[in-house]
């Protein structure tokens, strides 16, 4: 998956109320038939490890990050 792909998961969690509580509560199922490497499933399922990054704001934050390695010319998250 390349980091457009985890920031199109970022964008739909600040977008979608429900899908961001998905993926919060139970990030194996909303990430369920996406491909994803260690990595990025470590990434996006830790997101509700913190208070910060499992708020609007803390995704907001993250998406920033995705976005600059983006354009650093970074391909995998």
């Amino acid at each position: 998956m390349s980091l457009e792909n985890c920031r199109a998961i970022i964008d739909h969690a600040l977008e979608d109320a429900a899908y961001l509580e998905r993926l919060l509560a139970d990030p194996n199922g909303a990430l369920q038939g996406v491909e994803l490497n260690d990595a990025e499933t470590t990434m996006l399922s830790g997101l509700s490890s913190g208070p910060y990054t499992s708020t609007r704001r803390g995704l907001m934050e993250t998406r920033k990050l995705i976005q600059a390695a983006i354009e650093f010319g970074g391909a995998e998250c």
